[in-house]
């Protein structure tokens, strides 16, 4: 993977602040049981892809650049993305790729995530390794995603986040951050195609996601984050924060060169 094309995964990942343009996004159907939203009662275990829950919520696919499987990313009818029923209904792979705003996100039937903190910004994450890498995906996408000022600081941790807010650079939200075809838009729709949860502590986890290499290029490339589980929920930790949101002025971290780790779990 080339130094541009690592660039390109870093502002998927949404570590630049103040460049945040990424021009560089029931009920029960009537056959049968389907899925219900969260909260309901449990419903038949099948493909949410073929409920009526699905096709009333989710439109045409799009489809990544590189090499990933599966390689759809589906698009909800709402820009901002929609939470899936957590009823263990089954995905074409073991999460579901969907657009949200102008990134490719991560959702999940079984470790959330179940609702949303503030406009575009995910919360309700299982305390499970699944868990805290869908929250890290989703966290560190947070330019792509959030809809306004008083959203961002949602990713840090409310033990954190009275002190670190008031460092927060300006957010410049992309004019675009509202389009539907924002991330159909991109040259290359990029998502990470393997990840690895390492526990640090009681409430520590460090994430690392690998995005494949783009077609001709022999490394994809490593990035590595962690988050902590405090008041019920995934966040990103003060050190990961403060990269990914250039707190104090940081220059973000770059990832790491690399070919395809060895005994990591598809995403």
């Amino acid at each position: 993977m080339k130094r541009k094309t690592l660039a390109a995964c870093a502002a998927a990942l949404a570590v630049a602040v103040g460049i945040t343009t990424f021009a560089a996004c029931s009920r029960n159907g009537g056959d049968g049981p389907g899925p219900t939203l969260p909260g309901q009662s449990p419903a038949a275990a099948k493909s949410l892809k073929q409920t009526q829950w699905f096709s009333e919520n989710f439109g045409t696919p799009l489809v990544a650049t590189t090499n990933v499987t599966p390689k759809t990313i589906e698009q909800a009818k709402d820009v901002r993305g929609t939470v899936l029923p957590q009823d263990k209904s089954s995905l074409d792979g073991p999460v579901m790729w969907q657009r949200v705003r102008c990134a490719a996100l991560p959702f999940s039937t079984t470790d959330g995530p179940t609702k949303t903190r503030a406009d575009g910004i995910y919360g309700g994450y299982a305390r499970t390794p699944l868990g805290a890498a869908l929250a890290m995906v989703q966290m560190t996408n947070w330019a792509a995603i959030a809809g306004s000022n008083d959203a961002v600081p949602m990713v840090i941790a409310p033990g954190d986040r009275a002190r670190l807010s008031p460092q927060l650079p300006a957010y410049e939200r992309s004019k675009n951050l509202d389009n539907p075809g924002c991330l159909a838009a991109q040259k290359t729709i990029i998502r990470p195609s393997l990840w690895k949860a390492e526990t640090i502590s009681d409430t520590v986890t460090r994430v690392q996601v690998w995005f494949p290499p783009k077609p001709g290029e022999a490394q994809g490339g490593i990035f590595d984050y962690s988050v902590i589980w405090a008041d019920g929920d995934w966040y990103l930790t003060e050190q990961t924060a403060n990269d990914v949101l250039a707190i104090g002025g940081r220059m973000p971290r770059a990832g790491q060169y690399s070919a395809a780790p060895v005994g990591w779990s598809q995403w």
